[in-house]
């Protein structure tokens, strides 16, 4: 249990290193009010409904992360969660999107309701980046980007983000411990129990059934299913130092707990407790999944945490529509999890 917690503590620091180092965000999410039109786009329920995002090319093993028109991205979270959102629109000058008879406003890159929209500079944007398909080529930080590293963990604790949790609380139906406690069921992964958000029961039985038919041909990918120590879903607690829910806290991110790391490093915070420049970790010195265990989580919306510079290599947490930004080609399933009343 006290590895299920540690492991839980880091979904959305990445986020952080994203903002600060690498993302350049798009500024194009809050024209002028009254620049163009009010334009409707409603959910049909299939992935269809708002089209492809724009430019899927094949995306490269890099960690730099060009910022994506706010259309794109709106037409992504469409087609992500086609059972949650209603409709997105142009709605004086601002993006927006409709869940459960709200909408939530994409100002500068902040999903906000209505009446914060004007507020927009007290909060911290939401990043969509490109997710690269393969691991990036590893290369040690240098310059100012070595500098973030080096004082990233004080200045996470003097400036911590903050981020309006309106978008995946919507989402999620969920914004406190009772209410997403709500909305999670207890199941079984890989032989593990756990508890995950009653939207992806279907994903995970998929993902489940593909890995268990893969490792039925691999005997390695079987050793590893049978040294697994835990499976941890739904965790109530928000990310260390800031006032964030975690993906955890909603039950939409999972982690593959092992039962021994054979001196590797799962994961950046860990390994900053024993070396100052974990920055540098190379990754043959990190614990790292069997690919097809990624690559069955990624065809069906999550993403894994191993390919963040602020590594978590025993995380998935649930974001299709990175996925969808960056083209990779996802279930048909995984787009549009069914309801669970």
């Amino acid at each position: 249990m006290r590895k299920a917690i540690r492991a839980g503590i880091t979904t959305l620091t990445f986020w952080i290193f994203l903002v600060a180092a690498l993302v350049t965000l798009t500024s194009c999410a809050s024209p002028a009010p009254g620049s163009s039109p009010e334009q409707t786009i409603q959910s049909s329920g299939d992935q269809s409904a708002a089209g492809q995002a724009a430019n899927p090319e094949e995306v490269n093993n890099s960690w730099s992360s060009p910022a994506f028109e706010a259309a794109d991205i709106m037409a992504a979270l469409l087609r992500a969660y086609p059972h949650r959102i209603t409709a997105i629109a142009r709605r004086d000058g601002d993006w927006a999107l409709q869940i459960d008879q709200q909408w939530l406003y994409y100002a500068n890159g902040r999903f906000l309701p209505e009446k914060e929209r004007r507020n927009w500079q007290s909060y911290d944007p939401i990043p969509f980046y490109r997710y690269p398909k393969g691991l990036p080529d590893f290369v040690p930080p240098s310059g100012e980007l070595r500098e973030f590293f080096e004082t990233l963990l004080d200045n996470r604790k003097s400036n911590p983000p903050r981020r309006h949790p309106g978008l995946y609380n919507a989402l999620w139906q969920g914004s406190d411990r009772q209410s997403t406690y709500a909305q999670v069921k207890s199941i079984y992964f890989l032989g593990h129990q756990t508890q995950i958000h009653r939207d992806l029961l279907s994903v995970l039985a998929s993902v489940e059934a593909e890995i268990l038919a893969a490792a039925s041909q691999d005997p390695a990918l079987q050793a590893y299913i049978d040294g697994l120590a835990t499976v941890s879903g739904y965790y109530y607690r928000e990310i260390a130092t800031t006032s964030s829910l975690s993906f955890h806290a909603y039950g939409a991110a999972i982690d593959l707990l092992p039962q021994y790391y054979n001196r590797l490093s799962p994961y950046w915070l860990w390994a900053s407790e024993h070396d100052d420049q974990w920055y540098d970790m190379p990754y043959e010195k990190r614990y790292m999944l069997p690919e097809t265990i990624i690559n069955i989580f990624e065809s069906h919306g999550f993403i894994w945490g191993g390919k963040w510079r602020l590594f978590d290599t025993i995380h998935f947490e649930y974001r299709p529509e990175l996925l969808i930004l960056s083209g990779f080609p996802l279930h048909p399933q995984s787009p549009a999890p069914p309801r669970f009343n």
